[in-house]
């Protein structure tokens, strides 16, 4: 009887012992599993990430886009202590640029004058492609006086700017920029503050153009 007592002992001892085996071996099976789901996921969320921020990048310039300035800004209005200046800047007869010298060359004029834009905004602005030749400038904490300063700045840059066409040599010929500012009111969403800029910047082609005209 102590015999089979011991034997039935042993046979549960041994059926603990791997039942125990396979449930480590399940925990580490769940485990690995588990580890590689968190990858898979850390993996999309980059990739969501990533293609969210593509979302809001103009590819030519690699500004901003109007959506992403339009979400950057509502951002800013929330948490900006002092009022904002939004600088809307447009390239003076573009179409006649892209008849003269064709498409590529009014890409580089494009990329030429967001890289003027990037070299003279303060670290905190925000710079983007409105759309075509329109680009916008939003700087936190400004005045209008430093605002007229900066597009001052920007259309000197580009008014001295001097290409040249790589495969030909040939010599484009100089181009300029229109700037409307407008500081944001108190409570004003960028809606009605672009449309102020807008509105100066109107102004400023009706005035000659390659000039800065501040909203009233």
């Amino acid at each position: 009887m102590k015999f089979a007592t011991r034997a039935v002992l042993r046979a549960i001892a041994q059926n603990l012992a791997q039942a125990a085996l396979a449930a480590n071996e399940s925990n580490a099976a769940l485990k690995k599993s588990l580890e590689a789901t968190e990858q898979e996921t850390r993996l999309l969320r980059g990739e969501l990430d990533k293609h969210r921020r593509e979302a809001m990048v103009d590819p030519l310039t690699g500004l901003l886009n109007r959506r992403g300035m339009l979400i950057e800004a509502a951002k800013l209005f929330d948490s900006s202590d002092g009022p904002p200046a939004l600088l809307v800047m447009d390239i003076d007869h573009f179409k006649r640029i892209n008849d003269t010298y064709g498409h590529a060359v009014g890409d580089i004029v494009i990329q030429k004058v967001a890289e003027a834009m990037l070299a003279i905004a303060p670290d905190q602005a925000m710079t983007a492609r409105f759309g075509g030749e329109e680009f916008v400038m939003l700087v936190p904490n400004a005045s209008i006086d430093r605002a007229q300063q900066l597009a001052e700045k920007v259309r000197t840059s580009i008014e001295r700017l001097r290409l040249v066409r790589r495969h030909d040599k040939l010599e484009i010929a100089p181009f300029t920029i229109s700037v409307g500012v407008a500081l944001r009111q108190r409570e004003e969403s960028i809606e009605p503050l672009f449309d102020r800029a807008d509105k100066a910047l109107y102004r400023a082609k009706h005035n000659g153009r390659n000039c800065v005209v501040a909203s009233s």
